[in-house]
């Protein structure tokens, strides 16, 4: 009897009559049996996820889901990690950050719906703040708070004031509250986002550099030799400013080649300023930039031309042993980082995150008091506007018939 004799002698039902061809068509079946599973998988994964995507808790996840990836956003991570290191490259007066490397001032960590997260119509709608002190004493610091639902651009009540203060270490409770009866939806069921924003006034303060001088005649009987190593002194170049953590970085240099010892009744000498956004979020306004320089250095103004958008300071005259310079009124606005970022913006630019200043210096004799070299130190201190980075909560209001 030939095979196909044989498959006609089992019943319709008969399970032989289909696996009895051979293997080709046992494993044809069985392809087509697992297609027909996975189909039936897949629609059953596509029904509930719809129904779990239309729901007011995939509605309110998808939201936050967009808003994480807003404020954790590659591109500008890409940016400010890796194109401003990449310009960063030829930038020498950059500060060294301290062993801890954590962060010094206000943190916004949270944003978040206290209580149920759907609310019917009418019902008041109130909102958490979760900030934190971080290596900082604070007196009266005023945090300036901002709570807005996004789609009809309303403003809510912040509790207990607006702005609130701050001293110590410790934040007290801040809630933002909205009435929904003024809000109208169009569906049964509606989510709405909420944003949360904090800005604070913060200095960077006595970032310091360590300044080495030393004779012209010194310099030249080194003969190309190092001076640090000459002298037996434990020094690495570049010497830098230490970095505490603050929003706001500052560097300074003592000559554009950043390196030391500087030479007196050489050439003129040049001291460089940087300032530079370390946090994720915005410098609105330097409000103020202090320097202190020895009484036996000052700025050159036929050089500097200061005040200018260079060297943009003025002499307050003598402050103790150091001569005391600071920022001409006229110019805070024009270094705002904020402005800078929104002009950029209207040409598609990256947002400038730092600041650098350049100012010619006349060293006298008199700061070697004889000595072979003297050690003398560049402050300054830098007062400033900041703004953290938004975050986003979201809610389901339902409508009340």
């Amino acid at each position: 009897m030939v095979r196909g004799e044989e498959i006609g002698q089992y019943g319709r039902t008969d399970i032989r009559k289909y696996v009895a061809g051979g293997g080709a068509t046992a494993r044809s079946i069985f392809g087509r049996v697992l297609f027909v599973i996975l189909i039936i998988v897949l629609l059953t994964f596509a029904y509930f996820g719809y129904v779990w995507v239309t729901s007011t808790e995939g509605e309110r996840t998808l939201t936050d889901v967009k808003n994480w990836f807003s404020e954790n956003n590659p591109v500008t991570w890409y940016q400010r990690n890796i194109l401003q290191r990449a310009t960063n490259i030829g930038n020498i007066w950059v500060a060294e950050p301290n062993k801890t490397a954590e962060e010094k001032g206000v943190l916004f960590n949270d944003f978040f719906v206290v209580g149920d997260k759907e609310l019917p119509l009418g019902q008041k709608l109130v909102l958490a703040y979760d900030l934190s002190i971080s290596n900082a004493e604070v007196a009266n610091l005023p945090l300036y708070l901002g709570c807005k639902m996004l789609k009809e651009e309303i403003e809510a009540e912040i509790l207990p004031e607006n702005p609130v203060k701050i001293s110590g270490m410790a934040v007290p409770d801040i809630t933002c509250v909205f009435d929904t009866k003024q809000i109208n939806l169009t569906n049964a069921r509606e989510p709405r986002e909420i944003e949360g924003q904090v800005t604070f006034p913060f200095k960077t303060e006595d970032a310091t550099l360590k300044v080495y001088f030393v004779s012209e005649k010194t310099s030249q009987e080194l003969k190309g030799k190092d001076f640090f190593s000459t002298y037996n002194l434990d020094i690495n170049q570049p010497i830098r400013v230490v970095y505490n953590g603050e929003p706001l970085e500052v560097g300074i240099g003592a000559n554009r080649k950043d390196v030391q010892p500087v030479v007196v009744g050489g050439k003129q000498t040049i001291l460089g300023l940087r300032l530079r956004n370390a946090w994720k979020g915005k410098v609105e306004k330097i409000t103020e930039i202090t320097l202190w320089l020895p009484k036996e250095v000052t700025i050159n103004n036929a050089l500097s031309q200061n005040p200018s958008n260079l060297c943009p300071f003025v002499n307050q005259g003598l402050d103790g042993e150091t001569n005391k310079y600071v920022l001409a009124d006229e110019y805070k606005e024009k270094i705002a980082f904020g402005q800078r970022i929104k002009e950029q913006e209207k040409t598609a630019q990256l947002p400038s995150e730092e600041k650098t200043f350049e100012c010619w210096l006349d060293v006298s004799d008199d700061i070697l008091s004889g000595a072979l070299y003297s050690v003398k130190e560049y402050k300054a201190t830098v007062g400033y506007i900041y703004e953290m980075p938004k975050k986003t909560a979201t809610v389901t209001l339902l409508k009340v018939e």
